[in-house]
């Protein structure tokens, strides 16, 4: 009796998890099927109100510009630059999990005040600002331009504010480029007139443009009709400051003029990390920061400040990394790199 007892109660501890479980799971033949994503346009331009036909659903919202939202019926969406924006929510409600259902937003105009990532106006001032931020090379610190092979991890100029000393550039530790980078300026703008517009001043004419792969980046430059290069000598046909020995770099400095009408684009990856991206130099609409390496258009933001920008440029051709640091125009050079912090 007491054995038949025992089966009597497991049994109904069984029937309750059961019925417990049963309850626990959406009940599939409730789900939601004719779910719709409500748009109303919000306050400001491009800007807009999501919400669902049902005001018991809690969704979880992918608004297409990065931004998820979770545990909300309603939410805002705000699109800086135009394009189609693709909006989805998956959602649980009425015992019952969602279909996933999406609606693409039309966004025609820009609307740069909506920016709020602060890597923007450290990058080109403030916006809508038609003078932009402009950049020249930090040209008194020693590693201001340097150049290292795949899987090596340089350490050499971080710390240093000597001016770069012009006879350890074949030593490939740190490399003096000539007399033209120095006269050069970048400038980043991002307006609702022009978008976001980047200008090159060579301020004596010319451009230094790499000898990389046995001068196949500077042959393809010289053919390249939207920057109208005319002539070229090599840095290290140049004569010498007085008192300096060595010798300056074999790299390119080309006579050539700007094109108008260049952009670029910042893009953050998954893990934070940031570029400043540039189209193709060919299309006319393409610039690159002081230095004409390759055609690939990314430089990845090490460090940025209100005064300092450190990018490290990789190139395709030959398989190296080149650190170029930059300063706001204006602002003292050669202040030592401590570390290379993350970007501020």
């Amino acid at each position: 009796m007491k054995k038949n007892n025992y089966i009597v109660l497991l049994l109904f501890m069984l029937t309750v998890f059961i019925a417990c479980t049963q309850e626990d799971r959406p009940v599939l033949e409730n789900r939601i099927i004719d779910l719709k994503i409500i748009v109303q346009p919000g306050e400001k331009a491009n800007t807009y109100v999501l919400y669902t036909n049902y005001s018991n659903v809690i969704g979880y919202w992918t608004l297409g510009n990065g931004v998820v939202v979770e545990a909300a019926n309603t939410t805002v969406a705000e699109y800086p630059f135009a394009g189609n924006y693709t909006v989805t929510v998956s959602a649980y409600g009425q015992g019952g999990q969602t279909n996933k259902v999406s609606v693409v937003i039309p966004v025609v105009k820009d609307n740069f005040e909506l920016i709020q990532d602060h890597v923007y106006t450290l990058l080109c001032g403030a916006i809508n600002d038609p003078n932009g931020k402009t950049w020249v090379a930090d040209s008194l610190l020693r590693g201001h331009i340097v150049m290292w092979n795949a899987g090596v991890i340089p350490t050499f100029g971080m710390g240093d504010a000597r001016a770069c000393a012009i006879d350890v550039a074949d030593k490939g530790s740190d490399m003096r480029m000539g007399t033209t980078l120095y006269n050069d300026e970048v400038t980043f703008l991002l307006t609702a007139a022009d978008g976001p517009a980047f200008r090159y001043n060579t301020g004596d004419g010319a451009c230094l443009v790499s000898n990389t792969a046995s001068n196949a980046v500077y042959n393809a430059f010289m053919q390249t009709s939207s920057w109208a290069p005319i002539s070229s000598v090599q840095a290290n046909s140049l004569p010498l400051p007085a008192g300096i020995t060595g010798a300056y770099n074999g790299d390119w400095q080309v006579q050539c003029t700007p094109p108008k009408g260049m952009s670029w684009t910042l893009v953050k990856a998954a893990d934070g990390s940031y570029s400043v991206n540039f189209p193709p130099v060919s299309s006319g609409q393409g610039g690159f920061l002081l230095f004409a390496t390759d055609w690939s258009s990314s430089y990845q933001i090490k460090s940025i400040t209100e005064n300092r920008l450190v990018v490290w440029k990789k190139t395709a051709i030959n398989n190296t990394t080149r650190q170029i640091v930059l300063i706001k125009k204006g602002t003292p050079s050669g202040v030592p790199l401590l570390a290379l912090p993350e970007s501020e």
